[in-house]
């Protein structure tokens, strides 16, 4: 019925707007909850979802490696707008990074082969 299919809409949206506050946007609507036009607008929303958390979670993986000493890992994905921004300046920043520490291991050897 109508009714039935606009209080699952209300439901599913509620649930994503709540864990999307929490900090949880691997949360997605069941699409099996939904027909039609509804059907459509929580694909929409999955599909949205979907395209923040992809270049988030490489973030995190990133900056996981980062905080370990590991300064090889890069964001690989392709994404556009603001989400090829965020790439861009952690990619960079990793890369900065381990140029410093390869700059700073240099200076070291040659300080402690001179001596």
């Amino acid at each position: 019925t109508s009714i039935l299919a606009i209080q699952n809409m209300v439901q599913d949206s509620a649930r994503l707007a709540r864990a999307a506050s929490q900090g949880d946007i691997q949360a997605r609507a069941n699409e099996q909850n939904h027909n039609g036009e509804f059907l459509s607008i929580v694909k929409g929303i999955n599909s949205t979802l979907d395209a923040i958390s992809a270049p988030l979670g490489e973030c995190i993986t990133v900056m996981h490696s980062l905080s370990e000493g590991n300064l090889s890992q890069q964001i690989q994905g392709n994404y556009e707008g603001q989400f090829n921004e965020l790439k861009r300046s952690v990619n960079t920043s990793v890369s900065n990074l381990s140029n410093m520490v390869s700059e700073i291991t240099s200076t070291t050897l040659t300080i402690t082969g001179s001596s």
